[in-house]
């Protein structure tokens, strides 16, 4: 997803890239905040051990803001599956919640003493949670910590931003008897996005997280890979409504180990197509 503001005596220097999932960069102003709301589908998506490919409509909130430390990030995605991914009971198609929450200390906006080179716009040390909860027979239900630092990059349009993190989930098994702990590991990411022109933009993200000892079923869990990039185009005003399509790439889908999966799908390729508004 992307945002855009425009506050009197405030640069408007943020837009916001994501879907299930994460991620956002800002030049730093003294204060603002910005929502948006959004919507995307595709018939394309894949579960580890499951034969069968998912439809899932996917609804996202997404919150913004900034403050004297620096800026806050707030993620919310609601995944409603069709019955190729069923609930627990077997009752029609398993929904499953996903928040996270990254919080930004800005050497910027902390030492008051902006950063100005060619290079380097910001620097950051950034904390994020997340929390998910999906009633399938599996009922993972992650809880995950991150801890790190990232650089906001001086692009000269847009933003591009990469970061490196300390990694620590746990999760849940109903088949192997409750929740475990996956071992820690690091995860590197990245956000960017750019106009194409007047109306247009494209945003994106990666993120990627190392091995973490055994998984869900005392196999080793693979390093993942989520990448994500979407195009978007003004429907009317920047600060409205917006039109896409995009397309998602998960390797080792939950650090699942695609090669060991019986159907190959613990990887997904789906394109999809979504609207947002902002507000």
């Amino acid at each position: 997803m992307y945002f855009k503001y425009f506050k009197k005596n405030i640069t408007p220097h943020i837009l916001w890239g994501t879907t299930i999932s994460l991620f956002s960069l800002a030049a730093h102003a003294d204060f603002w905040q910005n929502n948006q709301v959004g919507i995307s589908w595709s018939n394309q998506y894949h579960e580890p051990a499951n034969p069968d490919k998912v439809s899932k409509t996917i609804i996202n909130y997404a919150h913004l803001s900034s403050d004297q430390l620096g800026r806050n990030v707030l993620v919310a995605n609601l995944y409603l599956s069709d019955d190729k991914d069923q609930k627990a009971n077997g009752d029609g198609g398993a929904t499953e919640y996903y928040v996270f929450y990254r919080r930004y200390f800005s050497y910027n906006s902390i030492f008051n003493h902006k950063i100005e080179n060619k290079l380097v716009r910001d620097i950051n040390l950034t904390l994020r949670l997340d929390k998910g909860l999906k009633n399938s027979a599996l009922e993972p239900n992650p809880t995950k910590g991150r801890a790190g630092l990232s650089i906001d990059f001086n692009v000269l349009k847009g933003y591009f931003e990469a970061g490196a993190d300390y990694y620590y989930e746990s999760a849940n098994n109903n088949f192997t008897g409750g929740r475990f702990n996956f071992d820690p590991t690091y995860a590197l990411w990245a956000n960017f996005g750019f106009p194409v022109h007047d109306k247009g933009f494209i945003d994106g993200f990666v993120d990627y997280v190392g091995a973490t000892g055994p998984g869900y079923f005392n196999v080793n869990a693979k390093p993942s890979t989520l990448f994500q990039i979407n195009y978007m185009y003004d429907v009317g005003a920047k600060e409205g409504l917006k039109v896409g399509v995009g397309y998602e790439y998960f390797r080792n889908k939950y650090l699942n180990d695609n090669q060991k999966d019986p159907y190959g799908h613990a990887t997904h390729s789906a394109p999809f197509i979504a609207a947002r508004y902002s507000f």
